[in-house]
């Protein structure tokens, strides 16, 4: 019989195919945007909707976090 599978092992498979096909559609977003380049300026990035001006800008890279959590090490 097989074994099952724990499920951070599916979680895993699950983010490398949500990943390759991320790469895939962006892929295909490239392709057709150098086939129809009046793609490009199609919409404006201020009349997107609200939930992605969020998703947009919580991407951009912010100032280092700290960690604040002490180490648990013993010192000696």
């Amino acid at each position: 019989m097989p074994k099952a599978y724990d499920s951070s092992h599916i979680l895993e498979l699950a983010r490398r195919g949500a990943a390759l096909r991320l790469r895939e559609l962006a892929h295909e977003l490239a392709i057709l945007l150098g086939a129809f380049p009046d793609l490009r300026d199609a919409f404006d990035a201020d009349e997107l909707p609200v939930s992605f001006i969020v998703k947009r800008d919580a991407r951009r890279p912010h100032a280092r976090r700290t960690s604040r959590h002490k180490s648990n090490a013993v010192r000696r």
